[in-house]
Order: C-alpha cells, then sequence, then structure tokens
C-alpha cells in the first residue's frame, strides 16, 4: 500500500517540477527520498482533513437515534393514515327479522301452522266464487291452519294490519300475493274462532306456468307496519 501511495506522489511531484522546469523529467529517487515524500504527505493530509479523528465510515450516535426517530414517525404516519378494510366497507344493515307466523300477524293466542301447497289454473272457494290467473300463469296456493289456543273464543283480524306477502319460489321465481275477496284469503283474514277450534286460510301467488310445483321450495316474507320479516314456514 505504501509502495502505491509513494508511487502516485512521486508521479505527481515529478511532472508538477518537471512542468517548472525544476527537475528533469526522469528523476531516480532512493527508498529513503521516497520515504521522506510520503511523510510529508502524510501530514499535509492530516493538517487539512479536519475529519481525521472520525475516519472514513464513522456514525455519530445521536445521527444515529434520530434516523431511527424519523423512521418510527413515518410508520406511526402511515398506520395513521391508512384505512382499515371494515373502515372502506361501507356496511349495510340488515333490518330483516326472522320470526314465527304467529310473531309477526300478532293475533294473541292465535297459532299460525303451514301445511304445504298445491299449483293450479284456478282456484275455487266453496260453491260460489272462482278465481283464474292471468295467460301464462298458474295460482300457486299456500296453504295454513290457525287454531285458537284461548280458552274462549276469539277474533282474528288480519285485515287492519295490512300486510303484503311475498313468496320465493325454488330460490328464483318471486310473486307478491293476490288481493281477493276471498273470506280464506290470510291477508285479509277476519273472523271468529272458538276456544280450542281451527280454521283454515290460504294465500294466493301468481306465477309463470311451469316453475312451480307441489314439491317446490318455498320461502315466504311478509310486510307488516313497515316492517319485514322471514318466515319460519
Amino acid at each position: 500500500m505504501k509502495k502505491g501511495i509513494s508511487v502516485l506522489l512521486i508521479a505527481f511531484l515529478s511532472l508538477s517540477l518537471t512542468g517548472c522546469g525544476l527537475i528533469p523529467s526522469l528523476y531516480s529517487m532512493t527508498d529513503e527520498e521516497e520515504d521522506q515524500i510520503v511523510s510529508y504527505a502524510s501530514k499535509v493530509v492530516s493538517k487539512y482533513n479536519t475529519l481525521q479523528g472520525d475516519g472514513i465510515t464513522r456514525v455519530y450516535s445521536s445521527d444515529y437515534e434520530k434516523e431511527e426517530d424519523k423512521t418510527e414517525e413515518t410508520t406511526d404516519d402511515i398506520a395513521e393514515e391508512e384505512p382499515t378494510s371494515q373502515g372502506e366497507t361501507d356496511v349495510v344493515e340488515d333490518t330483516t327479522k326472522y320470526v314465527t307466523l304467529d310473531a309477526a300477524l300478532e293475533q294473541p293466542g292465535i297459532s299460525f301452522s303451514y301445511q304445504g301447497l298445491n299449483v293450479s289454473s284456478s282456484y275455487v272457494e266453496g260453491d260460489y266464487l272462482s278465481l283464474t290467473p292471468d295467460k301464462g300463469y298458474d295460482y300457486l296456493i299456500m296453504q295454513f291452519q290457525l287454531t285458537n289456543t284461548n280458552a274462549e273464543e276469539t277474533m282474528i283480524d288480519i285485515l287492519s294490519k295490512h300486510p303484503s306477502f311475498t313468496v320465493t319460489v325454488d330460490g328464483a321465481t318471486v310473486a307478491k300475493n293476490e288481493q281477493t275477496i276471498l273470506l280464506m284469503d290470510l291477508a285479509t283474514y277476519q273472523s271468529t274462532i272458538e276456544a280450542g277450534g281451527t280454521a283454515n286460510a290460504v294465500l294466493l301467488f301468481q306465477v309463470p306456468t311451469g316453475s312451480a310445483s307441489s314439491e317446490s321450495s318455498v320461502a315466504l316474507q311478509v310486510k307488516v307496519g313497515g316492517a319485514d320479516y322471514d318466515i319460519s314456514l
């Protein structure tokens, strides 16, 4: 290493001095002379190098701590500014209530039980009323039994609640209940049942012909007083 520095200094001094005409361009130096030049050059470098005591790679501990503080602050800022996935997602509240028909229609002491369904091109009540759906449609008829569990005769008044029913058939077909003048229409039922007695009621829905059968899976919803309910059948 020392030898290499000596050669560079010699070359520099040789060129400088040659340019001034003080020494020949080809001057052969002894080892002693080289040592003197190296020693002199080292002293010059030490004099003008104000950071000689620091060395080349020295890092002040205070500067290092400041860098760490800056990094921590940057990380904290990112953590505070970055929104969470929960904050980014608009949460829509599900207001649907899953209840029995008893709870949705609120007829004290009256129990409602689903009896099944059938599909027909018409509906007949007694000997006096016959209904026919629109062309290309059939009636999906849901049947219910009402039971009075009270110890006395009870008046049932579903008509005053103005319920609106919706049926979903096999997860695809959706229909609203027909508004009829049937005495047995569950949506407009209004009659008395004796203590321990039962009565029958129906809901009629128009569905496209061929879209439903007696084996279809159905789901029933009802809206009463502004609240939506999914009914457990």
